[in-house]
């Protein structure tokens, strides 16, 4: 006895339509993961905006220009970036043990210096280091 196949069946088109629907999953998979992203990124700026503000009043954050600025690796990773007499500063929030701290970080000529502070006493230290620089400055009445 033989088997007769009809000739409506097409391997080729049957392989193409599975191949396209999954295609069109993943397309709408991604998209929906970036959306979620986009969505967690400005849940996460929201938040660092609102750590900040505890800490560093607006006040001074609009006088020393702080900017804030997001990492396109990761979403949680954002940082304020603020200058003071041509002097480039960093402040980002660290996690020690489930703790919030913040380092403050900057450069002075070739090298890199950061402290790390609890929320508490971040705002004096800033203002303390600020304090060191403008002095390096005025008593050498040179841009550092």
């Amino acid at each position: 006895m033989e088997i007769i196949i009809p000739d409506t069946f097409k391997l080729d088109k049957a392989i193409d339509r599975a191949w396209n629907q999954y295609q069109e999953n993943q397309n709408r998979l991604s998209e929906r993961r970036k959306v979620a992203e986009k969505n967690a990124q400005i849940v996460f700026l929201e938040q660092f905006k609102a750590d900040l503000l505890e800490v560093i009043p607006e006040n001074y954050q609009s006088s020393l220009g702080f900017s804030i600025a997001t990492s396109e690796d990761d979403i949680q990773d954002i940082d304020a970036r603020f200058s003071y007499l041509e002097v480039a500063f960093c402040l980002r929030r660290v996690w020690i043990n489930s703790l919030m701290f913040w380092e403050l970080s900057w450069s002075l000529t070739i090298d890199e210096q950061s402290i790390t502070c609890l929320p508490e006493t971040l705002f004096q230290q800033m203002l303390v280091e600020l304090g060191k620089i403008k002095q390096a400055v005025t008593s050498t009445n040179q841009p550092i």
